[in-house]
Protein backbone atom coordinates (compact mmCIF):
# COMPACT_ATOMS: atom_id res chain seq x y z
CA UNK A 1 0.00 0.00 0.00
CA UNK A 2 1.00 3.52 -0.52
CA UNK A 3 1.77 5.79 2.44
CA UNK A 4 -1.33 7.24 3.93
CA UNK A 5 -3.67 4.38 3.21
CA UNK A 6 -3.68 3.20 6.84
CA UNK A 7 -7.14 4.72 7.21
CA UNK A 8 -8.62 3.01 4.15
CA UNK A 9 -11.99 1.46 4.83
CA UNK A 10 -11.93 -1.14 2.06
CA UNK A 11 -13.91 -4.11 3.39
CA UNK A 12 -11.62 -6.73 1.77
CA UNK A 13 -8.58 -5.76 3.80
CA UNK A 14 -10.52 -4.23 6.61
CA UNK A 15 -9.42 -6.63 9.35
CA UNK A 16 -5.71 -5.97 9.23
CA UNK A 17 -6.13 -2.31 8.44
CA UNK A 18 -8.56 -1.71 11.38
CA UNK A 19 -6.17 -3.41 13.84
CA UNK A 20 -3.33 -1.24 12.62
CA UNK A 21 -5.53 1.86 12.88
CA UNK A 22 -6.40 1.06 16.54
CA UNK A 23 -2.70 0.61 17.30
CA UNK A 24 -1.87 4.00 15.83
CA UNK A 25 -4.70 5.63 17.80
CA UNK A 26 -3.45 4.11 21.07
CA UNK A 27 0.03 5.34 20.29
CA UNK A 28 -1.26 8.87 19.67
CA UNK A 29 -3.31 8.70 22.88
CA UNK A 30 -0.17 7.81 24.80
CA UNK A 31 1.59 10.87 23.42
CA UNK A 32 -1.40 13.04 24.50
CA UNK A 33 -1.40 11.69 28.06
CA UNK A 34 2.34 12.23 28.42
CA UNK A 35 1.90 15.78 27.10
CA UNK A 36 -0.91 16.48 29.56
CA UNK A 37 1.21 15.14 32.43
CA UNK A 38 4.08 17.51 31.64
CA UNK A 39 1.61 20.40 31.14
CA UNK A 40 0.02 19.86 34.56
CA UNK A 41 3.45 19.47 36.15
CA UNK A 42 4.61 22.77 34.66
CA UNK A 43 1.45 24.55 35.87
CA UNK A 44 2.00 23.18 39.37
CA UNK A 45 5.55 24.53 39.36
CA UNK A 46 4.33 27.92 38.15
CA UNK A 47 1.67 28.11 40.89
CA UNK A 48 4.35 27.25 43.42
CA UNK A 49 6.47 30.14 42.20
CA UNK A 50 3.62 32.71 42.01
CA UNK A 51 2.81 34.53 45.32
CA UNK A 52 -0.21 32.94 47.05
CA UNK A 53 -3.11 35.43 46.84
CA UNK A 54 -6.04 33.31 48.02
CA UNK A 55 -7.33 33.22 51.57
CA UNK A 56 -7.45 30.14 53.70
CA UNK A 57 -10.87 28.50 53.64
CA UNK A 58 -13.42 30.83 55.18
CA UNK A 59 -15.32 28.89 57.81
CA UNK A 60 -18.95 29.90 58.45
CA UNK A 61 -20.18 29.11 61.95
CA UNK A 62 -23.96 29.49 62.16
CA UNK A 63 -25.32 29.40 65.70
CA UNK A 64 -28.47 30.33 67.59
CA UNK A 65 -28.42 33.01 70.36
CA UNK A 66 -27.32 30.34 72.88
CA UNK A 67 -24.35 29.30 70.73
CA UNK A 68 -25.84 26.02 69.53
CA UNK A 69 -24.91 25.07 65.93
CA UNK A 70 -27.57 25.54 63.25
CA UNK A 71 -27.36 23.18 60.28
CA UNK A 72 -29.06 23.37 56.92
CA UNK A 73 -28.83 26.83 55.40
CA UNK A 74 -28.10 28.76 52.23
CA UNK A 75 -25.26 31.26 52.11
CA UNK A 76 -24.23 34.17 49.91
CA UNK A 77 -20.93 36.04 49.80
CA UNK A 78 -20.87 39.58 48.41
CA UNK A 79 -17.89 41.84 48.03
CA UNK A 80 -18.08 44.72 50.51
CA UNK A 81 -17.29 47.87 48.52
CA UNK A 82 -18.65 50.37 51.02
CA UNK A 83 -16.39 53.27 51.95
CA UNK A 84 -13.87 51.86 54.40
CA UNK A 85 -11.83 53.89 56.85
CA UNK A 86 -8.73 52.23 58.29
CA UNK A 87 -7.74 54.13 61.46
CA UNK A 88 -4.19 52.82 61.08
CA UNK A 89 -3.69 54.50 57.70
CA UNK A 90 -3.53 58.19 56.72
CA UNK A 91 -6.88 59.75 55.83
CA UNK A 92 -8.09 59.27 52.29
CA UNK A 93 -7.44 62.51 50.35
CA UNK A 94 -10.73 62.04 48.52
CA UNK A 95 -13.56 63.03 50.88
CA UNK A 96 -16.89 61.25 51.05
CA UNK A 97 -18.46 63.92 48.86
CA UNK A 98 -16.67 62.51 45.80
CA UNK A 99 -15.72 59.00 46.97
CA UNK A 100 -18.92 57.59 48.38
CA UNK A 101 -19.71 53.89 48.54
CA UNK A 102 -21.19 52.01 45.62
CA UNK A 103 -24.90 51.18 45.38
CA UNK A 104 -24.19 47.62 44.25
CA UNK A 105 -22.30 44.92 46.14
CA UNK A 106 -20.95 42.34 43.61
CA UNK A 107 -21.99 38.75 44.20
CA UNK A 108 -18.91 36.52 44.63
CA UNK A 109 -20.19 33.04 45.49
CA UNK A 110 -23.33 31.37 46.79
CA UNK A 111 -24.15 27.88 47.96
CA UNK A 112 -25.55 25.89 50.86
CA UNK A 113 -24.26 24.19 53.98
CA UNK A 114 -23.35 21.07 51.98
CA UNK A 115 -21.17 23.01 49.56
CA UNK A 116 -18.63 25.34 51.14
CA UNK A 117 -15.68 24.47 48.89
CA UNK A 118 -16.11 27.73 46.99
CA UNK A 119 -15.16 29.60 50.14
CA UNK A 120 -11.58 28.39 49.62
CA UNK A 121 -11.32 30.63 46.57
CA UNK A 122 -11.94 34.04 48.17
CA UNK A 123 -9.11 36.47 47.40
CA UNK A 124 -7.50 37.57 50.65
CA UNK A 125 -7.17 41.19 49.55
CA UNK A 126 -10.88 42.10 49.72
CA UNK A 127 -13.64 42.58 52.25
CA UNK A 128 -16.88 40.62 52.16
CA UNK A 129 -20.33 40.31 53.65
CA UNK A 130 -21.77 36.86 54.29
CA UNK A 131 -25.52 36.25 54.51
CA UNK A 132 -27.11 33.01 55.68
CA UNK A 133 -30.72 31.87 55.56
CA UNK A 134 -31.53 28.65 57.46
CA UNK A 135 -34.00 26.37 55.75
CA UNK A 136 -36.41 26.29 58.69
CA UNK A 137 -36.88 27.80 62.12
CA UNK A 138 -34.62 30.86 61.93
CA UNK A 139 -34.35 34.37 60.48
CA UNK A 140 -31.88 35.51 57.89
CA UNK A 141 -28.66 36.96 59.32
CA UNK A 142 -25.22 38.02 58.22
CA UNK A 143 -21.83 39.38 59.22
CA UNK A 144 -18.93 41.31 57.67
CA UNK A 145 -15.63 39.61 56.84
CA UNK A 146 -12.44 41.65 57.13
CA UNK A 147 -9.52 41.32 54.75
CA UNK A 148 -7.78 37.98 55.36
CA UNK A 149 -10.30 36.84 57.99
CA UNK A 150 -10.52 33.03 58.08
CA UNK A 151 -13.74 32.43 60.01
CA UNK A 152 -16.97 34.20 60.85
CA UNK A 153 -19.72 33.42 63.34
CA UNK A 154 -23.26 34.37 62.42
CA UNK A 155 -26.02 34.36 65.00
CA UNK A 156 -29.52 33.62 63.69
CA UNK A 157 -32.62 34.35 65.75
CA UNK A 158 -35.29 31.65 66.01
CA UNK A 159 -38.78 32.02 64.63
CA UNK A 160 -41.28 33.34 65.49
CA UNK A 161 -39.53 36.71 65.63
CA UNK A 162 -39.77 38.43 69.03
CA UNK A 163 -41.75 41.64 68.75
CA UNK A 164 -40.54 45.21 69.25
CA UNK A 165 -41.93 48.24 71.04
CA UNK A 166 -41.69 52.03 70.83
CA UNK A 167 -41.87 54.38 73.81
CA UNK A 168 -42.98 57.99 73.32
CA UNK A 169 -42.89 61.07 75.56
CA UNK A 170 -44.76 64.26 74.66
CA UNK A 171 -43.92 67.30 76.79
CA UNK A 172 -44.51 71.03 77.03
CA UNK A 173 -41.28 72.63 75.81
CA UNK A 174 -41.68 75.83 77.81
CA UNK A 175 -38.81 76.06 80.28
CA UNK A 176 -37.25 77.17 77.98
CA UNK A 177 -38.17 76.60 74.31
CA UNK A 178 -35.13 74.64 73.15
CA UNK A 179 -36.10 71.46 71.26
CA UNK A 180 -35.23 69.33 74.31
CA UNK A 181 -36.92 67.86 77.36
CA UNK A 182 -35.93 69.75 80.52
CA UNK A 183 -37.13 67.62 83.40
CA UNK A 184 -38.60 67.99 85.93
CA UNK A 185 -39.67 71.55 85.17
CA UNK A 186 -41.44 70.62 81.91
CA UNK A 187 -44.61 68.55 82.22
CA UNK A 188 -45.85 65.70 80.07
CA UNK A 189 -48.85 66.34 77.84
CA UNK A 190 -51.79 63.89 77.94
CA UNK A 191 -54.20 63.00 75.17
CA UNK A 192 -51.84 63.32 72.18
CA UNK A 193 -52.50 60.73 69.50
CA UNK A 194 -49.45 58.72 68.45
CA UNK A 195 -49.49 57.73 64.77
CA UNK A 196 -47.03 55.22 63.27
CA UNK A 197 -45.90 55.13 59.66
CA UNK A 198 -44.12 52.24 58.03
CA UNK A 199 -40.96 53.82 56.65
CA UNK A 200 -40.09 50.69 54.69
CA UNK A 201 -36.57 50.82 56.09
CA UNK A 202 -35.70 53.87 54.00
CA UNK A 203 -36.33 57.52 53.32
CA UNK A 204 -39.02 58.50 50.87
CA UNK A 205 -42.24 56.79 49.87
CA UNK A 206 -43.23 54.36 52.59
CA UNK A 207 -45.84 51.73 53.25
CA UNK A 208 -48.33 54.13 54.81
CA UNK A 209 -49.79 54.19 58.31
CA UNK A 210 -49.17 51.14 60.50
CA UNK A 211 -52.52 50.27 62.04
CA UNK A 212 -51.97 46.57 62.79
CA UNK A 213 -49.52 44.89 65.13
CA UNK A 214 -47.30 41.89 64.36
CA UNK A 215 -50.22 39.50 64.93
CA UNK A 216 -52.62 41.23 62.55
CA UNK A 217 -54.72 42.90 65.24
CA UNK A 218 -55.24 46.67 65.68
CA UNK A 219 -52.37 48.51 67.32
CA UNK A 220 -53.00 48.71 71.06
CA UNK A 221 -54.26 45.15 71.43
CA UNK A 222 -53.08 43.43 74.63
CA UNK A 223 -52.47 39.69 74.98
CA UNK A 224 -52.60 37.00 77.62
CA UNK A 225 -49.47 34.95 78.44
CA UNK A 226 -50.71 32.15 76.17
CA UNK A 227 -50.94 34.56 73.23
CA UNK A 228 -54.70 34.91 73.18
CA UNK A 229 -56.24 38.37 72.97
CA UNK A 230 -56.91 40.00 76.34
CA UNK A 231 -58.30 43.34 75.10
CA UNK A 232 -58.72 44.11 71.42
CA UNK A 233 -57.30 47.50 70.49
CA UNK A 234 -58.93 50.05 68.20
CA UNK A 235 -55.76 51.14 66.37
CA UNK A 236 -55.41 54.35 68.41
CA UNK A 237 -52.62 55.12 70.89
CA UNK A 238 -52.75 58.17 73.17
CA UNK A 239 -50.33 59.60 75.69
CA UNK A 240 -51.31 59.04 79.32
CA UNK A 241 -51.69 61.66 82.05
CA UNK A 242 -47.89 61.95 82.27
CA UNK A 243 -47.34 62.31 78.54
CA UNK A 244 -46.08 58.76 77.95
CA UNK A 245 -47.23 56.12 75.48
CA UNK A 246 -45.90 52.65 74.64
CA UNK A 247 -46.76 50.82 71.43
CA UNK A 248 -46.12 47.10 71.88
CA UNK A 249 -46.17 43.97 69.70
CA UNK A 250 -44.67 45.60 66.61
CA UNK A 251 -42.61 44.03 63.87
CA UNK A 252 -38.92 44.99 64.21
CA UNK A 253 -38.51 47.82 61.71
CA UNK A 254 -37.95 51.50 61.16
CA UNK A 255 -41.05 53.58 61.93
CA UNK A 256 -41.92 57.21 61.52
CA UNK A 257 -43.72 58.64 64.57
CA UNK A 258 -46.07 61.64 64.52
CA UNK A 259 -47.92 63.04 67.53
CA UNK A 260 -51.22 64.85 66.96
CA UNK A 261 -52.60 67.32 69.56
CA UNK A 262 -56.08 66.77 71.01
CA UNK A 263 -58.92 68.08 68.87
CA UNK A 264 -59.68 71.76 69.45
CA UNK A 265 -56.30 72.51 71.09
CA UNK A 266 -53.66 74.61 69.33
CA UNK A 267 -50.12 73.39 69.88
CA UNK A 268 -46.92 74.16 67.98
CA UNK A 269 -44.35 71.36 67.71
CA UNK A 270 -40.79 72.44 68.54
CA UNK A 271 -38.88 69.16 68.44
CA UNK A 272 -37.36 67.35 65.50
CA UNK A 273 -34.31 65.17 65.08
CA UNK A 274 -33.57 65.57 61.36
CA UNK A 275 -36.30 67.90 60.18
CA UNK A 276 -40.08 67.48 59.63
CA UNK A 277 -42.66 66.70 62.35
CA UNK A 278 -41.91 62.98 61.91
CA UNK A 279 -39.32 61.42 64.22
CA UNK A 280 -37.83 58.08 63.26
CA UNK A 281 -37.59 55.08 65.56
CA UNK A 282 -35.44 52.03 64.74
CA UNK A 283 -36.55 49.12 66.93
CA UNK A 284 -35.36 45.52 67.02
CA UNK A 285 -36.68 42.29 68.45
CA UNK A 286 -36.95 42.41 72.25
CA UNK A 287 -36.37 46.16 72.10
CA UNK A 288 -36.19 47.68 75.62
CA UNK A 289 -38.48 50.54 76.60
CA UNK A 290 -35.58 52.97 76.89
CA UNK A 291 -33.07 54.16 74.32
CA UNK A 292 -29.53 55.23 75.15
CA UNK A 293 -28.41 57.46 72.29
CA UNK A 294 -27.31 60.76 73.82
CA UNK A 295 -25.74 59.32 76.98
CA UNK A 296 -28.90 59.41 79.11
CA UNK A 297 -31.62 56.73 78.88
CA UNK A 298 -34.69 58.14 77.22
CA UNK A 299 -37.80 57.12 75.36
CA UNK A 300 -37.34 56.19 71.73
CA UNK A 301 -39.18 59.33 70.70
CA UNK A 302 -39.67 62.60 72.59
CA UNK A 303 -41.61 65.54 71.19
CA UNK A 304 -41.97 69.04 72.56
CA UNK A 305 -44.96 71.30 71.95
CA UNK A 306 -45.93 74.78 73.11
CA UNK A 307 -49.10 76.80 72.78
CA UNK A 308 -49.01 80.23 71.11
CA UNK A 309 -48.64 82.68 73.95
CA UNK A 310 -47.89 86.28 74.86
CA UNK A 311 -47.36 86.86 78.57
CA UNK A 312 -49.14 90.24 78.77
CA UNK A 313 -48.21 90.68 82.41
CA UNK A 314 -44.54 90.56 81.46
CA UNK A 315 -44.56 92.90 78.47
CA UNK A 316 -44.61 96.26 80.23
CA UNK A 317 -41.61 97.86 78.50
CA UNK A 318 -41.33 100.26 75.59
CA UNK A 319 -38.83 98.49 73.29
CA UNK A 320 -39.70 96.53 70.17
CA UNK A 321 -37.62 93.57 68.99
CA UNK A 322 -37.93 93.00 65.24
CA UNK A 323 -36.23 91.20 62.39
CA UNK A 324 -36.64 88.94 59.37
CA UNK A 325 -35.72 85.26 59.12
CA UNK A 326 -33.81 84.41 55.94
CA UNK A 327 -31.95 81.43 54.58
CA UNK A 328 -28.24 81.03 55.37
CA UNK A 329 -27.01 80.45 51.84
CA UNK A 330 -23.77 78.50 52.02
CA UNK A 331 -21.04 78.56 49.43
CA UNK A 332 -20.07 75.44 47.53
CA UNK A 333 -17.00 73.56 48.77
CA UNK A 334 -14.19 74.39 48.89
CA UNK A 335 -15.46 77.99 49.11
CA UNK A 336 -17.31 77.34 52.36
CA UNK A 337 -16.57 80.86 53.58
CA UNK A 338 -18.41 82.28 50.58
CA UNK A 339 -21.77 82.45 52.35
CA UNK A 340 -24.51 85.01 52.34
CA UNK A 341 -28.16 85.39 53.10
CA UNK A 342 -30.61 83.94 50.61
CA UNK A 343 -34.37 84.21 50.27
CA UNK A 344 -36.70 84.60 53.21
CA UNK A 345 -38.22 81.66 55.04
CA UNK A 346 -41.98 81.21 55.17
CA UNK A 347 -44.25 79.97 57.99
CA UNK A 348 -41.66 80.97 60.60
CA UNK A 349 -42.35 80.74 64.32
CA UNK A 350 -40.63 83.00 66.82
CA UNK A 351 -40.21 82.52 70.56
CA UNK A 352 -38.62 84.56 73.31
CA UNK A 353 -37.07 83.01 76.43
CA UNK A 354 -35.97 84.80 79.56
CA UNK A 355 -32.30 83.91 80.01
CA UNK A 356 -32.23 81.16 82.59
CA UNK A 357 -36.01 81.03 82.77
CA UNK A 358 -39.20 80.10 80.91
CA UNK A 359 -40.48 81.39 77.60
CA UNK A 360 -42.69 84.47 77.53
CA UNK A 361 -43.58 84.70 73.86
CA UNK A 362 -44.34 82.28 71.01
CA UNK A 363 -46.08 83.44 67.84
CA UNK A 364 -46.13 82.96 64.09
CA UNK A 365 -44.12 85.51 62.09
CA UNK A 366 -45.45 86.95 58.84
CA UNK A 367 -46.21 83.73 56.91
CA UNK A 368 -45.00 85.11 53.57
CA UNK A 369 -41.97 87.21 54.49
CA UNK A 370 -40.63 85.78 57.77
CA UNK A 371 -40.74 89.25 59.37
CA UNK A 372 -41.64 89.61 63.05
CA UNK A 373 -42.08 92.33 65.65
CA UNK A 374 -42.34 91.82 69.42
CA UNK A 375 -43.60 95.01 71.14
CA UNK A 376 -43.38 96.26 74.73
CA UNK A 377 -40.28 94.23 75.69
CA UNK A 378 -38.80 95.33 79.06
CA UNK A 379 -35.05 95.90 79.42
CA UNK A 380 -33.04 92.74 79.95
CA UNK A 381 -31.28 89.79 78.38
CA UNK A 382 -33.32 87.35 76.29
CA UNK A 383 -32.95 84.40 73.99
CA UNK A 384 -34.68 84.57 70.61
CA UNK A 385 -35.75 81.17 69.27
CA UNK A 386 -36.56 80.56 65.60
CA UNK A 387 -38.13 77.48 64.01
CA UNK A 388 -40.96 76.92 61.53
CA UNK A 389 -44.31 75.20 61.10
CA UNK A 390 -42.93 72.32 59.04
CA UNK A 391 -39.72 72.01 61.09
CA UNK A 392 -37.53 72.54 58.03
CA UNK A 393 -35.36 75.13 59.82
CA UNK A 394 -32.68 73.91 62.19
CA UNK A 395 -33.82 75.55 65.41
CA UNK A 396 -31.96 78.85 65.83
CA UNK A 397 -30.99 80.65 69.03
CA UNK A 398 -29.80 84.24 69.34
CA UNK A 399 -29.10 86.36 72.41
CA UNK A 400 -30.93 89.69 72.46
CA UNK A 401 -30.14 92.57 74.83
CA UNK A 402 -32.88 95.16 75.28
CA UNK A 403 -31.45 98.51 76.53
CA UNK A 404 -32.75 100.32 79.58
CA UNK A 405 -33.79 103.39 77.58
CA UNK A 406 -36.29 101.37 75.55
CA UNK A 407 -34.55 101.87 72.20
CA UNK A 408 -35.99 99.55 69.53
CA UNK A 409 -33.86 96.52 68.73
CA UNK A 410 -33.80 95.81 65.00
CA UNK A 411 -32.02 92.51 64.41
CA UNK A 412 -32.24 92.89 60.64
CA UNK A 413 -31.94 89.72 58.62
CA UNK A 414 -31.37 86.67 60.76
CA UNK A 415 -29.80 83.83 58.78
CA UNK A 416 -31.06 80.36 59.72
CA UNK A 417 -29.91 77.00 58.39
CA UNK A 418 -32.14 74.66 56.45
CA UNK A 419 -32.41 70.95 57.20
CA UNK A 420 -32.92 70.03 53.56
CA UNK A 421 -32.14 70.71 49.94
CA UNK A 422 -34.71 72.02 47.48
CA UNK A 423 -35.77 71.07 43.94
CA UNK A 424 -38.45 73.18 42.25
CA UNK A 425 -40.29 72.27 39.07
CA UNK A 426 -42.55 74.10 36.61
CA UNK A 427 -44.36 72.24 33.83
CA UNK A 428 -45.90 74.12 30.90
CA UNK A 429 -47.49 73.57 27.50
CA UNK A 430 -44.45 73.97 25.24
CA UNK A 431 -46.29 74.96 22.07
CA UNK A 432 -43.15 75.57 19.98
CA UNK A 433 -41.31 72.57 21.50
CA UNK A 434 -38.14 74.52 22.30
CA UNK A 435 -37.87 73.40 25.93
CA UNK A 436 -38.13 77.00 27.19
CA UNK A 437 -41.14 78.64 28.85
CA UNK A 438 -41.98 81.44 26.43
CA UNK A 439 -44.54 84.20 26.94
CA UNK A 440 -48.04 83.03 26.22
CA UNK A 441 -47.41 79.37 26.98
CA UNK A 442 -49.80 78.11 29.65
CA UNK A 443 -48.90 76.19 32.81
CA UNK A 444 -49.83 72.55 33.10
CA UNK A 445 -51.56 71.31 36.25
CA UNK A 446 -51.73 67.78 37.63
CA UNK A 447 -48.50 66.72 35.90
CA UNK A 448 -46.64 64.19 38.03
CA UNK A 449 -43.00 64.75 38.97
CA UNK A 450 -40.88 61.97 40.47
CA UNK A 451 -37.62 62.05 42.37
CA UNK A 452 -35.85 58.70 42.10
CA UNK A 453 -32.94 57.07 43.84
CA UNK A 454 -29.97 55.83 41.84
CA UNK A 455 -31.50 52.35 41.60
CA UNK A 456 -34.65 53.80 40.00
CA UNK A 457 -36.99 53.46 42.97
CA UNK A 458 -39.14 56.48 43.80
CA UNK A 459 -38.05 58.74 46.64
CA UNK A 460 -40.76 61.41 46.36
CA UNK A 461 -43.60 62.09 43.92
CA UNK A 462 -46.18 64.85 43.59
CA UNK A 463 -48.29 66.55 40.88
CA UNK A 464 -48.01 70.19 39.86
CA UNK A 465 -50.55 72.77 41.03
CA UNK A 466 -52.69 75.04 38.84
CA UNK A 467 -49.67 77.25 38.10
CA UNK A 468 -47.70 74.23 36.90
CA UNK A 469 -45.47 74.42 39.96
CA UNK A 470 -44.39 71.87 42.54
CA UNK A 471 -41.61 72.50 45.08
CA UNK A 472 -39.77 69.66 46.76
CA UNK A 473 -38.55 71.48 49.87
CA UNK A 474 -37.53 68.45 51.92
CA UNK A 475 -34.91 66.73 49.81
CA UNK A 476 -32.61 64.87 52.19
CA UNK A 477 -28.85 65.46 51.68
CA UNK A 478 -27.91 61.94 50.58
CA UNK A 479 -24.36 63.01 49.60
CA UNK A 480 -25.02 61.68 46.13
CA UNK A 481 -27.14 62.34 43.10
CA UNK A 482 -30.86 61.85 42.58
CA UNK A 483 -32.89 61.57 39.38
CA UNK A 484 -35.62 64.07 38.49
CA UNK A 485 -38.30 62.70 36.20
CA UNK A 486 -41.29 64.23 34.48
CA UNK A 487 -44.09 61.73 33.92
CA UNK A 488 -44.69 61.02 30.22
CA UNK A 489 -47.61 58.59 30.40
CA UNK A 490 -50.11 60.95 28.78
CA UNK A 491 -48.12 63.79 27.17
CA UNK A 492 -44.98 64.16 25.06
CA UNK A 493 -41.91 65.69 26.67
CA UNK A 494 -40.33 68.44 24.54
CA UNK A 495 -37.32 69.56 26.58
CA UNK A 496 -36.20 71.09 29.85
CA UNK A 497 -34.56 74.25 31.11
CA UNK A 498 -32.36 73.76 34.17
CA UNK A 499 -31.07 76.31 36.67
CA UNK A 500 -28.46 75.16 39.19
CA UNK A 501 -27.52 76.88 42.44
CA UNK A 502 -23.84 77.86 42.61
CA UNK A 503 -24.04 78.80 46.30
CA UNK A 504 -22.80 81.97 47.97
CA UNK A 505 -24.16 85.48 47.58
CA UNK A 506 -27.47 85.95 45.79
CA UNK A 507 -28.99 88.85 43.86
CA UNK A 508 -32.73 89.20 44.47
CA UNK A 509 -33.03 91.44 41.39
CA UNK A 510 -31.81 88.64 39.11
CA UNK A 511 -34.93 86.88 37.78
CA UNK A 512 -32.97 83.61 37.60
CA UNK A 513 -32.33 83.83 41.35
CA UNK A 514 -36.07 83.33 41.97
CA UNK A 515 -36.25 86.20 44.43
CA UNK A 516 -32.76 85.76 45.87
CA UNK A 517 -33.25 82.11 46.75
CA UNK A 518 -30.31 80.87 44.70
CA UNK A 519 -27.22 82.09 42.88
CA UNK A 520 -27.53 80.69 39.34
CA UNK A 521 -24.53 78.76 38.12
CA UNK A 522 -23.30 80.02 34.74
CA UNK A 523 -23.50 77.36 32.04
CA UNK A 524 -20.45 77.37 29.70
CA UNK A 525 -22.27 75.26 27.11
CA UNK A 526 -24.89 78.02 26.88
CA UNK A 527 -22.62 81.08 26.47
CA UNK A 528 -22.36 81.43 30.27
CA UNK A 529 -26.06 82.08 30.60
CA UNK A 530 -27.60 81.33 34.05
CA UNK A 531 -29.55 78.36 32.66
CA UNK A 532 -29.22 75.42 30.29
CA UNK A 533 -31.92 74.26 27.86
CA UNK A 534 -32.12 70.73 26.47
CA UNK A 535 -34.56 69.84 23.73
CA UNK A 536 -36.15 66.60 22.69
CA UNK A 537 -37.79 63.98 24.87
CA UNK A 538 -35.96 64.97 28.03
CA UNK A 539 -37.45 62.71 30.70
CA UNK A 540 -34.69 62.27 33.28
CA UNK A 541 -32.09 64.61 34.78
Amino acid sequence: MKHGTDFCFDRHVGGNIERKGRFMKKRARGFQLRGMFWHVLMLAVLFALVPYTYAQALTINVVDPDGNPVTGYRWTVEEDVTFFVDPNLPPDPEPLAINFHKSYMPLVFSGDSTNVSLLRRLPATKRYFVSVLPYTGYQIAGAPVATGQNSVTIVVNPLPVPTAQISVFVFEDNAPINNAQDLPQERGLPGFKVVLYDAGGRYGISGGQSMLDAFGNPVGTTYNPDGSVAVMGDGNIYTDENGYAIIKNLFPAKYGVICVPPAGQEWMQTTTIEGTPTIDAWVKSNEPQTLVEFGIPSTHVFMGFIQPQIDDAFFTGTSTVSGQVVNFHMGRPPNVADANVGGNFINVRVGLNVIGGPFIYAQLADPATGEFSIPNVPPGLYQLVIWDEYLDIIINFQTVEVPVDGTPVDLGQIAANDWFGHMWFWVFNDANENGFWDDGELPMAEQNINLRFRDGTIYQAFPTDRSGFIPFDEVFPFFNWLIAEVDFARLKATGATIVVDAGGATNPLDPWSFGGILNPQLQPDNADMPFRTETGEVLLE
